[in-house]
């Protein structure tokens, strides 16, 4: 299966299932200024990278995960210059 397919699984998914998937709350340490932030991850998407700034220090946090039995699984907290 090619990337292209896997990131469309969840269109063969059931409307309630989907919803069940929903979003996810993490808390994480900002890898810039160490503070704790809280924040949402969409779980309808089986792997995503995205970028969030932190609300503290509002420098860019690169986030990445994958989605396992509905939840957010293997999170990866990095800075921008680590990409």
């Amino acid at each position: 299966m090619n990337q292209s397919e896997d990131a469309w699984d969840f269109i063969d998914m059931d409307i309630d299932d989907v919803a069940a998937l929903g979003e996810d709350e993490v808390d994480i340490d900002c890898p810039y200024c160490g503070e704790t932030i809280s924040l949402f991850l969409d779980l309808s998407i089986r792997r995503q990278t995205l970028i969030e700034d932190c609300e503290v220090c509002c420098r860019p946090i690169v986030l990445s995960y994958t989605v396992r039995d509905g939840l957010a699984d293997d999170l990866i907290v990095r800075t921008e210059d680590d990409i």
